[in-house]
């Protein structure tokens, strides 16, 4: 599949997890999973979903599993929501 469409749909994906369309987003990240240079935007995808749901102990271990430095800004909004003052101070 050609890359503008995939980053449409992980675009897509991204912004339904703000409309609570959580399993439609899972479905399209699970899809892009199959893309090796996608794998920091499904993580993004799910990250996103995590959060939206308030779930952010499972985006947290989900973010440290695949983090990179773009996706650190979101584990540091994690660990403030969490109240988890030190390991935000140390990041």
């Amino acid at each position: 599949m050609n890359p503008e469409l995939k980053r449409q749909l992980a675009e897509l994906a991204l912004a339904g997890t703000g409309h609570h369309c959580h399993q439609e987003a899972a479905t399209i990240a699970d899809w892009l999973a199959g893309a090796p240079e996608m794998t920091e935007c499904v993580t993004l995808i799910r990250l996103s979903s995590l959060m939206n749901r308030g779930d952010y102990q499972a985006a947290l271990q989900l973010g440290g599993e695949h983090c990179t430095p773009d996706i650190e800004p979101w584990l540091a909004l994690c660990e403030w929501r969490l109240g988890q003052q030190d390991e935000l101070t140390a990041r």
